[in-house]
């Protein structure tokens, strides 16, 4: 988002390119990022992927929706913590949807999505 913001590249353009350079066979997707287990805590999956969920998220929900949830996730979790699962009930509770199946897809399947992040999914 940084360069986004410097307006060198679109977040959902590097988000995109990021899930191209890594094909449906590659090992980059059987750890999820919202469970990498100890040993996989710091592996890139979980960076990458991390980031190409908020991009999914965005997509889902919009800008204006989105930045509303991270200005949320700042200004209510100020110097502590929040869990994964603080974060979705903050997401859905803020968009007012159901976003299980974007967080199901993007955090903790073992394989990868049938869409870029930058089409976010279609929610019933």
């Amino acid at each position: 988002m940084w360069q986004e913001h410097e307006g060198t590249k679109p977040a959902s353009k590097l988000a995109d390119e990021d899930y191209k350079s890594h094909d449906s066979g590659d090992s980059f997707w059987k750890t999820p990022p919202g469970d990498p287990g100890a040993a996989g805590l710091l592996d890139d999956p979980v960076y990458e992927r991390g980031a190409m969920t908020l991009q999914a998220l965005r997509s889902t929900v919009g800008d204006d929706t989105f930045f509303d949830i991270l200005k949320h996730r700042v200004s209510d979790n100020m110097y502590s913590n929040e869990s994964t699962s603080e974060f979705i009930a903050l997401a859905e509770k803020i968009s007012n949807k159901s976003l299980k199946p974007l967080f199901d897809t993007w955090l903790y399947a073992k394989e990868r999505p049938a869409n870029p992040p930058s089409q976010g999914m279609r929610l019933g």
